[in-house]
């Protein structure tokens, strides 16, 4: 049985693409599949995958144009096999020997997520950590998503979550295919909040590469089209909640958990909207950040208040 699917999504990443696939490929004591996702490269990346798959019968190669990362994503996981998977970014990499460590974590302590902290890389240094407030005993994912929001420490990255298979084929969830942008925002709060068990971890596996070129992180939108996405957003978890029949504070914690995400643009950017979406989500913030026991950072606050 495959112990660990590797899915990776790729879209014109050569400059990155082998030393993620070679860190992947030099894991070792465990068995391991590497799915690759190509969403329509035309940069090479594409060949570099063929030729690694002739090379490892461990790879399987699926081709598909160019629909976005979310399709890519659904695709990998359509196509998976092993008994945990996870996800890693083409223009990423991994430490030595680090996955069997973390499938021997997850799979001791039987829980449907385990998620991991990470390094911020910046021109091949580690230039910071990217931390995860300490739950070394296993939780349901309901404490542990309400300890991770009391801490301001929700981890929603892909690349930060291993995850058991046969949890997320009963949990009927999807990376939603209308969100070119923040589906893994949308997808993994829903995935904490059904898992039955779930903890963390201090191992710094990930390579996160902050000033990689690639399309995929390059991406520009405009406000308005942020917006928008964050609109489906709303409308999705408020439909999660009802369907899952969760509680009122479920609710406002991942409206909170919204209202931080916002606040990492610059509250200026929002006099761009148009009238009714900037009502409308001044009314959503003066609503919801003063949830979750207080907001994140009171002169943030007044800005986006003088902005409106």
């Amino acid at each position: 049985m495959v112990n660990l699917s590797v899915i990776i999504p790729f879209y014109n990443c050569k400059n990155y693409f082998s030393q993620c696939l070679d860190s992947v490929l030099a894991q070792h004591n465990l068995s391991l599949e590497i799915i690759l996702v190509n969403d329509g490269s035309d940069d090479g990346s594409e060949k570099t995958a063929e030729e690694y798959a002739k090379k490892d019968k461990r790879i399987t190669l699926y081709n598909q144009k160019n629909k976005g990362i979310p399709f890519a994503r659904n695709k990998g996981l359509e196509l998976i096999t092993g008994e945990y998977f996870l996800f890693i970014d083409a223009d990423d990499y991994i430490e030595p020997d680090s996955l069997h460590v973390l499938y021997e974590k997850t799979k001791t302590n039987n829980v449907d997520i385990l998620q991991t902290p990470m390094y911020l890389e910046n021109a091949g240094k580690k230039t910071k950590k990217s931390h995860l407030y300490p739950v070394r005993r296993p939780l349901t994912g309901t404490a542990y998503f309400n300890l991770m929001i009391q801490k301001r420490c929700v981890h929603a990255a892909p690349y930060t979550n291993v995850v058991k298979t046969a949890f997320w084929k009963q949990s009927n969830l999807k990376f939603n295919e209308k969100l070119l942008r923040c589906q893994d925002f949308e997808f993994y709060p829903k995935l904490m909040l059904k898992a039955g068990k779930m903890m963390n971890s201090d191992i710094f596996y990930y390579h996160y590469n902050v000033n990689s070129n690639t399309d995929v992180k390059k991406v520009k939108y405009s406000m308005c089209r942020i917006f928008d996405i964050y609109r489906l957003i709303v409308d999705s978890w408020v439909s999660f909640v009802k369907e899952e029949k969760m509680t009122k504070k479920t609710a406002m914690q991942l409206t909170w958990l919204l209202c931080s995400h916002i606040y990492t643009y610059n509250p200026l950017l929002l006099k761009d909207l148009p009238d009714t979406d900037r009502k409308y989500w001044n009314a959503f913030l003066r609503r919801n950040i003063f949830k979750n026991g207080g907001w994140l950072r009171p002169w943030l606050y007044l800005r986006y208040l003088k902005t409106f």
